[in-house]
């Protein structure tokens, strides 16, 4: 006996695109994103890893990365490297921290490396981020 599919107002899978945006993944999709978001700001400093960041969120690795890519638009790796960046940014500007202080702070060990992913996030590098908050008082957006 063929079955008939169910009504359009029924989600059948999660899909992005699925529901009103109140459907049980959605709300845990949400939980978890907030939860991979909290813990990447407070442990930014600390050698994280995809694994790491998942477990503390309650989702699989990949899961985790799917839904970074669907909200954020980048990897979680992505999303945890412009954090870093934005604090070595902040650094530069408001403690007056050396461009070789603030590269490690973003957990760069090579300074050439530091510079092209600072310029390729603020489009300046950081010499030249520091040395505009250093002349003008002024702030680059974050």
């Amino acid at each position: 006996m063929p079955t008939n599919p169910p009504p359009e107002w029924v989600p059948r899978k999660h899909d992005p695109g699925c529901g009103d945006g109140d459907s049980l993944f959605d709300r845990l999709d949400r939980t978890r994103l907030q939860r991979a978001r909290t813990f990447i700001e407070a442990q930014a400093g600390a050698p994280l890893s995809v694994d790491i960041i998942a477990r503390e969120a309650g989702i699989s690795a990949s899961g985790l990365q799917r839904l970074f890519r669907r909200t954020e638009g980048v990897s979680v790796f992505g999303y945890l490297r412009r954090v870093r960046l934005e604090r070595a940014l902040a650094a530069l500007q408001g403690d007056g921290v050396t461009v070789q202080r603030a590269g490690e702070m973003a957990g760069y060990r090579n300074p050439a490396n530091f510079a092209t992913a600072f310029k390729r996030q603020f489009g300046v590098t950081p010499r030249e981020a520091r040395e505009i908050c250093l002349s003008a008082g002024d702030a680059l957006p974050v």
